[in-house]
């Protein structure tokens, strides 16, 4: 099998990627991301642990190695509640670019409100993007 070429740190990929250093990319992607799922899921038990004790002893620290677990205090998004707002302030808002329409609850609205509907004549598509699919075909 090819050696796998690798973008140097925040660089260009080389020009001399072929089929094989491609395809020796794509083994060793479905073998990384097969062990990701396994770490995840071993974080994510272990990390029960670690809350659990820090629940109830606090900070956890390792004094040999330096290791160190606490809960960091995090402020959330400022989020506003504009259903009291005066209608002006609202449709300002608007018109400045600031809101945004949650598309999940715009289709629950659609079933129950005739204005939903007629806001969807504004919808627009999303942003294109891709996203690299790799799987294995059935034999």
């Amino acid at each position: 099998m090819n050696e796998v070429v690798l973008p140097p740190a925040g660089g260009k990929m080389a020009d001399d990627v072929d089929e094989g250093k491609a395809l020796a990319a794509m083994h060793l992607y479905v073998e990384a991301r097969e062990a990701e799922k396994r770490w995840r899921s071993r974080m994510e038990e272990l990390a029960k642990t670690i809350r659990f004790y820090i629940e109830t002893h606090g900070e956890l620290l390792d004094g040999e190695t330096g290791f160190r677990a606490w809960f960091l205090e995090r402020q959330g998004t400022p989020e506003w509640d504009l259903t009291k707002a005066p209608p002006a302030l609202v449709a300002w808002a608007a018109s400045m670019g600031a809101l945004k329409v949650e598309a999940k609850l715009m289709r629950e609205l659609e079933d129950k409100f005739a204005e939903a509907l007629d806001l969807k004549r504004y919808q627009m598509p999303g942003r294109p993007s891709n996203a690299l699919m790799v799987t294995k075909e059935a034999s």
